[in-house]
Parts: structure tokens; sequence; C-alpha cells
């Protein structure tokens, strides 16, 4: 390796082994995310007002109408995103991986985006009453392309429902009821990560 490289690889280890990088850039996505949410709640008002649930349609005036951008896809793409840097952050900190960490190599379970996966790689419980894993599909769904693109790789990846524990969910939206409840996962995969790590950390 020339000094460039040697220069890259020494970075890179270090901001690898470094999980409080992990958790500061997850806490920067919530933050980010939070501040989608007004539009997103201002979207879905104004949708409801010109089209109540009686059927009928209310026109508004173009001086009166306040257009509200759709960010509900990118506010998920940004939860998910949130959460593998959560989920990975407490992965690398497992002395388990210090060696493979230590190559400037990441482990093979802190690779991917696969949410349900790394949160069993991580440790953290998952809260059936609460629907964890169906809000982690969802998530990783708009992290891989429905919060970045119009769409998918594959056309299979338009399947618009899963079966989880037998059960079958519509997958394909996420309604703006949800971010309460996408929000309580956050902070309790927050708080889980925090209370892991960095309490053990150097």
């Amino acid at each position: 390796m020339d000094s460039n490289e040697i220069f890259a690889w020494s970075q890179y280890r270090a901001r690898l082994s470094d999980v409080s990088l992990w958790i500061e850039k997850a806490d920067q996505l919530v933050d980010a995310a939070h501040l989608l949410e007004p539009s997103i709640i201002a979207f879905w008002d104004k949708a409801r007002a010109q089209y109540p649930r009686d059927g009928s349609s209310k026109q508004e005036s173009e001086s009166n109408s306040t257009h509200y951008p759709f960010l509900q896809d990118i506010f998920f793409m940004l939860a998910a995103y949130a959460l593998e840097n959560y989920l990975k952050a407490a992965i690398l900190s497992q002395p388990g991986h210090r060696s493979t960490i230590a190559e400037a190599k990441q482990p093979e379970e802190a690779k991917g985006h696969q949410l349900s996966l790394l949160a069993r790689h991580a440790g953290f419980q998952l809260n059936e009453s609460k629907m964890d894993k169906l809000f982690l599909q969802k998530l990783e769904e708009h992290s891989t392309w429905r919060g970045r693109y119009p769409a998918p790789l594959l056309y299979r990846k338009l399947v618009t429902s899963y079966m989880i524990d037998g059960r079958n969910y519509f997958s394909a939206f996420l309604a703006p009821t949800e971010i309460p409840q996408i929000n309580d996962l956050i902070d309790r995969v927050s708080t889980y990560v925090k209370s892991t790590v960095l309490p053990n950390m150097p």
C-alpha cells in the first residue's frame, strides 16, 4: 500500500471501530426525520379536508391552496437508516468482532440492510405486541428502494404484502398514524443500544 492507501486504511478502521460515530449518525438521521413530520401531517390533513369520507370533494382556490410535498417515503427511509446505524453500533461493539475490525474489515453480521436480522445480531428483543417485525419489514423496504427510487431493481420487489407469523400484512404503504409507532421503535432501539454500548466504551 502507498501512503494514501495506508492513511485511508487506518481512517477506515478507526471509523469502523468507533461505535460512538455510528450512534451519532443515527441520532442525526432521527433529527432529520423529525423535521419532516409537520409537513407529512399537513399533507394528510389537507388530503382529508379535500376528500372527506362521505365521498365528496372540496376544491380550494389557487390563492388559498398550500402545497405540501409528499415526504412520507423519505421519512421512513431516514428512520430505517437510523435504526440500521443503531443496530450496527451494537454489533460492532461486541468483543467477538474486535479481531475482524482490527484488520479493517466489517463483520459479516453488520453487513446489509435487513433490519430484523441486524436486530437479532445486535441482541435487540423484538416486541410482538408492538408489531416490531412488521415495521422493520416495511422500513427495510423503504431503505432499499421505496424511499430512494420510483421502482425497485426487480419487479418482484413490488409485492405489496408479507406473511408474518401466519398473517398477511400490507407492506407497500405506511400510514401517517404509524409515525408515533415508528418513533417508539426508534426510541426503544436507541435506548437499548446506548445503554448496552456506551457504558462499555473506553
